[in-house]
């Protein structure tokens, strides 16, 4: 065990702190205040716990008093909720508003719209979306006087760091005269991005609270818990609190109920609970109602929640295939929550290393910072991408003002004049020969109608190729390739995990399902789905969870047949909402084009069936009552309250009395005739309330014969009938419990019958399934032999998992 101690003074302001004339200050930040830096661009690097926040917020104050706008980049969502609420009555007289993209955020009746906001609270991909649009938003976006931009070093991380990378730089080509105040505890080339930023660097090693470091070896996985439930305890008997730093949401929920089971009061957090899960963690912490939290690194990206203690409990991760340690950065960054302002004179970090090998955490004690390098050159997909969007939002017109844009970006310091002009003529000429942009004769290059998609939905030129060749591949397709389709592009943000143990159970529910893409080739497969491997798993888990939701309309039955959780789910609905109004667009667009860029495309099919899609995930419909979606204004939550009233589908609509308006909620009289009208000339026209009609099990390539198994068996519901339990009663009917609410079947004129809602419908519902297993029935597959299917080639989850 070693012992570093890092000397510091006491004194700093929190980031909840009061206006500056009422609080006092450290040393370093009277010298930063002094110094009259807030007045310009600026980088912050100073020590964790400083007081960054509330030096932002110092200078947010004085350009709102000067008239003008301020933008504040938080990098998660939940770091911008508690910023906004905390901030909401410190500003007298300004408008807060915040932007997350978060459904049900930015539409709040008081938040304010951005033209109207004086001070915007942003994630940065919010932001990318207004800044791609800057002509529309010019207005507003040229009154921004001061943009901060905390924890800068997430420039350097992956995806998301080219796209913070992106919109700094486009934002300073859109309003050149803008300042930037940056805030960072962990640079390893802070001169470098001060010079990026054109930016005075400010740095201080003054940390009001000081750290003292540890480590702690083991020998094995028991001595490794046994640290841990150690620390916690010491921690616990002092009347303080520890934060446990974990690399996996299995290993956060585990190690929660080891130390709950010894006594102590302890709670996960981690991305895979849901936000009331999350924040009733955050809430029961801050209130000293729990003496641990076990969490995942998003807990230390600045969100307000000290302890006395940090243990970091995994040093390395699984990345690529292998063991990564964690860099010097990450690790200082989880460090960084210990220490109580106004509580610690000093902050415990404790690192659980093997025995076998401290280098690493020496290593991290010495406190020496990996450089941030520039994402978009590191990536050549976020290059590719980074060219797009200067194209798309008519930033530049040719290369060479292409090239002047990006040299905007960190990338403009990674590489000298002539390399970046190579890397943009590159990724230019990738672009125009993909069909994104084109040049015309006077050599002006331009998005093309698919690129304009990808620029206004922000998703990566990878994402619309692949729906391009679906589309022209697969003309007539199925509803679950959509969603597959969809799920499996690079851009979809937070699919469900799909672990090894999983797959089979993932693959006999994609086997039930009647999917056109399995006549594809193995080659026109793999264009169609962009990921691969464990990603290509975690895809078709995602999709047939959100297939069972719109067949089930139960989120917790959804989520039980993939072994999920509802907000899991519920999640990734929100996600694949994004992507099917993009694929619309997109198929819109190509409809558009000559039938040449196509490939025979049947846009009205597909444009149909994607409308009844986005209806079916949006509110859990099946697909007859999604035909409801084909009527001109009727859209998911106008169908679900059709639905609701007892108006099932398109032909229910046609046939309906104009009185049953008053039982639909905002909807006129006359608007209602209206929709009766068009619903009876659809119906000429298209055929059928079975127009989206498909049923799991029924067209399906398995190895059970579909001859042999009962007519409108459905897999989900099949699946959902093995956990419901029947009781006989002794006047011959049956009670089928288990699920939302208990249901009553008996036998009527040779059928058997059920009160559901369901069977109302004429299906073959999951509580008749049930009996008639009981029963014996042949054609009801045995809950206990399975459903059966067989290999399908192309689309063997096993095969890509063993491949990744």
């Amino acid at each position: 065990m070693i012992e570093v101690v890092a000397a510091t003074q006491a004194g700093s302001a929190d980031s909840g702190a009061a206006p500056v004339a009422e609080v006092s200050y450290s040393a370093s930040q009277g010298e930063l205040l002094r110094s009259g830096l807030l007045q310009q661009s600026a980088l912050l690097h100073v020590c964790t716990s400083w007081g960054k926040t509330w030096m932002a917020r110092v200078a947010i104050r004085e350009c709102v008093a000067r008239g003008f706008k301020a933008v504040y980049l938080c990098p998660l969502r939940a770091l911008a909720r508690e910023l906004a609420s905390s901030w909401k009555n410190d500003f007298v007289g300004a408008k807060l508003g915040l932007f997350t993209g978060e459904l049900g955020t930015d539409e709040v009746e008081d938040n304010p719209r951005p033209e109207e906001a004086d001070i915007l609270i942003a994630t940065p991909e919010k932001m990318d979306w207004y800044v791609r649009g800057w002509e529309s938003s010019l207005a507003w976006l040229g009154k921004v006087d001061l943009l901060v931009v905390d924890e800068l070093h997430n420039v350097g991380g992956g995806a998301r760091g080219a796209t913070l990378e992106g919109v700094i730089g486009r934002f300073r080509a859109v309003n050149p005269y803008c300042r930037t105040l940056s805030l960072s505890a962990t640079l390893g080339n802070p001169q470098e991005l001060a010079k990026w930023l054109d930016a005075a660097l400010f740095e201080s090693n003054e940390r009001p609270v000081s750290l003292t470091w540890r480590i702690e070896t083991f020998k094995s996985q028991e001595s490794k818990q046994a640290i841990v439930l150690d620390e916690c305890k010491a921690t616990a008997g002092q009347g303080a609190q520890t934060i446990v730093f974990v690399q996996s949401r299995p290993r956060a929920q585990s190690l929660s109920d080891m130390l709950n089971a010894n006594g102590l009061r302890c709670m996960p957090h981690h991305a895979g609970l849901s936000r009331s899960s999350r924040e009733r963690a955050e809430q029961s912490f801050r209130g000293n109602e729990l003496d641990v939290i076990v969490a995942t690194a998003t807990l230390s990206q600045g969100i307000n929640m000290p302890a006395r203690k940090v243990v970091v409990y995994d040093l390395t991760r699984w990345e690529g295939g292998g063991w990564t340690n964690l860099s010097t950065n990450e690790v200082w960054q989880l460090a960084g929550r210990a220490g109580r302002r106004g509580l610690d004179t000093s902050g415990e970090a404790v690192l659980v290393s093997p025995k076998w090998d401290q280098t690493s955490a020496r290593q991290y004690i010495r406190g020496k910072f990996d450089a941030i390098a520039s994402q978009v050159h590191a990536r050549k997909r976020s290059a590719a991408e980074q060219t797009m969007v200067v194209y798309g939002s008519r930033l530049a017109g040719n290369e060479a003002q292409a090239a002047r844009v990006m040299g905007r970006m960190l990338l403009g310091q990674s590489l000298d004049k002539h390399a970046l002009k190579r890397l943009v003529d590159e990724s230019t000429s990738e672009m125009i020969r993909a069909g994104m942009l084109s040049r015309d004769d006077g050599g002006v290059v331009r998005a093309t109608r698919l690129g304009r998609i990808a620029v206004r939905f922000q998703l990566g030129p990878r994402t619309v190729i692949s729906w391009a060749e679906f589309v022209a591949a697969v003309p007539e397709p199925c509803l679950l390739d959509i969603l597959l389709v969809a799920c499996a592009s690079e851009d979809f943000n937070g699919r469900m995990r799909c672990e090894r143990e999983e797959v089979e159970r993932i693959q006999v529910a994609l086997d039930s399902e009647p999917m056109a893409l399995r006549a594809l080739t193995p080659a026109s497969l793999g264009r169609c789905l962009a990921s691969k491997g464990k990603d290509l798993a975690g895809a078709a888990r995602t999709a047939i969870a959100l297939r069972a939701w719109s067949r089930l309309g139960d989120m917790d039955d959804a989520a039980d047949l993939v072994g999920g959780l509802s907000h899991e789910v519920d999640e990734c609905r929100k996600e694949a909402l994004r992507m099917l109004h993009a694929m619309r667009a997109m198929v819109t667009s190509l409809s558009q084009s000559q039938p040449a860029e196509t490939g025979g495309l049947n846009e009205g099919v597909l444009a149909k069936k994607l409308a009844a899609l986005t209806s079916m995930v949006s509110v859990g419909m099946d697909g007859e009552e999604a035909t409801l979606a084909m009527v001109e204004g009727v859209g998911p939550v106008l169908a679900r309250r059709l639905v609701d009233a007892g108006i099932g589908d398109i032909e229910a609509l046609a046939q309906a009395d104009t009185s049953m308006h008053a039982v639909i909620q905002g909807v006129s009289k006359l608007r209602f005739a209206r929709w009766i009208d068009e619903a009876t000339t659809l119906l000429a026209q298209e055929g059928g309330a079975f127009a989206f009609r498909e049923v799991a099990g029924l067209h399906a390539t398995v190895s059970r014969s579909t001859s042999t198994v009962a007519s409108g068996l459905d897999y989900f519901r099949w699946k959902r009938a093995a956990t419901l339990e029947v009781d006989a009663s002794q006047d011959g009917a049956w009670l089928v419990s288990g699920g939302s609410s208990p249901h009553r079947l008996h036998l009527a004129d040779g059928t058997l019958a059920c009160d559901c809602a369901d069977a109302a419908k004429g299906r073959l519902c999951k509580h008749q399934i049930a009996v008639r297993h009981l029963m014996g029935d042949p054609l009801i597959p045995r809950f206990d032999v399975g459903w059966g299917h067989g290999d399908i080639e192309g689309l063997s989850l096993a095969a890509a998992w063993e491949g990744a």
